[in-house]
């Protein structure tokens, strides 16, 4: 069974945290899907420079988490299967990515850019579990 959780709505399981920080300074390699290409250079906010874009992800750079998704299995109770990220690229806006196992991998399904004082005035919190 699937849950997803988000920081605005209910807060964030800390074992789903602990699991994305316990990452600290490694380099997680990320590939970008063509979903994830296309909307980089069709956002409403205008195209960001290449480098807003990491090519692996790494806990120490500044990321804030904002929503994660879990399942559960009979021996395993607590899988991160994907997990929403959001930090500063310039003075007016942040990149969000959404980030995805594929398997061992982590792929970046889709991404976008915020304007860093949205206050998401449009979260349904119907969707999010609580911790």
């Amino acid at each position: 069974m699937n849950k997803t959780y988000n920081v605005d709505a209910f807060g964030l399981p800390d074992w789903a945290v602990s699991q994305i920080a316990g990452l600290g300074t490694r380099q997680m390699p990320l590939n970008y899907s063509g979903h994830a290409m296309r909307e980089a250079i069709n956002d409403r906010y205008g195209i960001l420079p290449a480098t807003a874009f990491p090519k692996v992800f790494k806990w120490a750079d500044n990321w804030s988490i904002v929503e994660v998704e879990t399942a559960s299995t009979t021996h395993r109770p607590r899988i991160l299967t994907k997990f929403v990220v959001r930090r500063a690229v310039d003075a007016n806006r942040s990149l969000v990515l959404v980030i995805a196992r594929d398997g061992v991998d982590w792929n970046v399904k889709t991404l976008w850019t915020n304007l860093n004082n949205d206050q998401h005035a449009t979260l349904d919190k119907s969707k999010f579990e609580k911790p």
